[in-house]
């Protein structure tokens, strides 16, 4: 299978250098995105997401080299880093923290090693806060469902009651 994995001075700086790129990131995140009360498990993601990794370690194996799906992730989450800080898109921008720590991992470990890791890295794709049109578009149809709902239920009891839309 390989060499056993151990933590080298260039783990610990790719280490550094993702927290601190993506820093800014995390505060807009708890700052803005994950303010909703609809989203407030999201704190709890990071945590568990690299607990389940350290629980892991022993079964890493370093790659000999690196691979081309691997860096392509890792560069296309660059790419959205810096385009989605650009223009403030803030999905975009923790989308781009989850490519580039599947990148990460997929280029510095071997094919069975990152097997290991493939639920706790898609596990932080909960990170990540949908769009606001998306949930509107999503849960639309539920609050004029509900609306006509009860529009139909306070005429039924004869109370004066008009609806525009959603709003009763």
């Amino acid at each position: 299978m390989g060499k056993k994995r151990e933590f080298t001075l260039s783990d610990v700086l790719i280490g550094i250098a993702i927290a601190l790129m993506f820093s800014p990131t995390f505060y807009r995140l708890i700052d803005v995105g994950w303010k909703s009360a609809d989203y407030t498990h999201a704190y709890f993601i990071l945590p568990i997401s690299l607990l389940l990794i350290w629980l892991n370690r022993k079964k890493l194996v370093k790659a000999e080299g690196g691979n081309l799906s691997g860096t392509v992730l890792f560069v296309l989450g660059i790419l959205a880093y810096i385009y989605s800080a650009i223009n403030a898109f803030m999905f975009l921008e923790a989308a781009s923290f989850v490519l580039v720590m599947w990148g990460v991992f997929r280029v510095r470990l071997t094919k069975e090693s990152f097997a290991c890791l493939r639920f706790p890295l898609a596990y932080l794709i909960f990170l990540i806060p949908p769009p606001g049109i998306v949930i509107d578009s999503l849960t639309f149809p539920l609050k004029k469902i509900a609306s006509i709902g009860s529009h139909w239920a306070l005429s039924l009891f004869h109370m004066p009651v008009e609806l525009y839309g959603v709003i009763l």
